[in-house]
């Protein structure tokens, strides 16, 4: 697996604790439908969101799975979209934000 998030091209970019939970994620079956992940302000969530995200995108593409569907919540509608430029400024683009036109990041 760990040669799949190298295609992502993100690896170099995690720092150690990012890609220490990025191994756990890989290395151990979640009994959960659910990946929790928190931090101080300027960690490195949002940046992790977006690894994870892709990773797991990219194992459901590889397995031929269309029909899963991933939910990216946040305390505040700037985490959401700060996500989701990211997720868009690396090609991803299959995704539907949710919420009022007014909040959403210009």
């Amino acid at each position: 697996m760990e040669e799949d998030f190298d295609i992502l091209g993100m690896e170099d970019a995690l720092e150690n604790s990012q890609s220490q939970t990025q191994d756990k994620l890989q290395s151990r079956h979640i009994d959960s439908n659910i990946v929790l992940v928190h931090g101080a302000f300027g960690c490195g969530k949002s940046y992790l969101l977006v690894a994870i995200i892709r990773f797991i995108s990219t194992l459901l593409d590889q397995v031929g799975e269309t029909e899963t569907k991933i939910l990216v919540c946040a305390l505040t509608n700037v985490a959401v979209d700060r996500i989701l430029l990211m997720l868009k400024d690396t090609g991803y683009t299959e995704f539907a934000r949710v919420g009022s036109l007014k909040k959403i990041h210009k």
